[in-house]
């Protein structure tokens, strides 16, 4: 059962990632907050369309949701660790 389990939830993940994507441009801050917080939770798992918005939450008015943008792209490692990523860490 744990097994069946396992594997349902693999194989919703794309459409679990592709939720939590359109989360973070969500107009709720906790919301944003959450999705980002979700999605760091993945580890390694990178989408390339995450990136971008995840460099743009880093320059939100927030800090909630920078440090969120921040926590997220730690936990995804090096592998999110593009141009647009790094400029706006500096």
């Amino acid at each position: 059962v744990r097994v069946i389990s396992l594997l349902r939830t693999a194989a919703a993940l794309p459409q679990i990632i592709n939720q939590l994507i359109k989360l973070l441009s969500d107009s709720d801050n906790y919301i944003r907050e959450a999705a980002a917080g979700a999605i760091g939770n993945f580890g390694a798992v990178v989408i390339p369309e995450i990136l971008p918005t995840l460099a743009k939450m880093l320059t939100d008015n927030n800090a909630h949701i920078c440090q969120a943008a921040a926590r997220t792209i730690g936990n995804l490692g090096s592998a999110a660790a593009n141009q647009e990523i790094l400029s706006q860490l500096n």
